[in-house]
């Protein structure tokens, strides 16, 4: 059974795959910002409380930068990359979904921010990619 992309060098596909879900979490951390008045005004959220919530995913980001690169180091990188991509997808999902109250989406902006911290460091990790599989 051919792969869409059987005659593609392995190193692209990984590269294009990569790319992709960079520029999805670069969006994904860029949306919020704008959507506030919106959501805040939707959950009777007070200015504190809007700038609380994005806050808490920026912290939290931050703060697991380091231990996501460490965490990559010792599981491996695809994995760790494939497994914060789909807890990031995931939590904004629910965010979408679930997040009724003040609490709520704090918890889960907090959640959000544990997925993308990995993709920070991704660049400096290309030259130990492997050319092949």
């Amino acid at each position: 059974m051919k792969t869409p992309f059987a005659g593609w060098p392995y190193w692209w596909v990984a590269v294009g795959f990569a790319a992709l879900a960079l520029g999805m979490i670069l969006m994904d951390r860029t949306a919020l910002y704008p959507l506030l008045p919106v959501v805040g005004q939707d959950l009777r959220l007070s200015g504190a409380q809007a700038g609380a919530v994005a806050s808490t995913y920026a912290v939290v980001y931050v703060a697991t930068q380091i231990p996501a690169g460490v965490l990559g180091d010792r599981l491996g990188l695809k994995r760790v990359l494939s497994g914060t991509l789909v807890l990031a997808g995931l939590t904004l999902l629910a965010v979408a979904l679930w997040a009724r109250s003040y609490t709520t989406i704090l918890v889960l902006m907090a959640m959000h921010g544990l997925g993308p911290p990995e993709y920070g460091p991704w660049p400096t990790a290309w030259p130990q990619m492997p050319r092949r599989r």
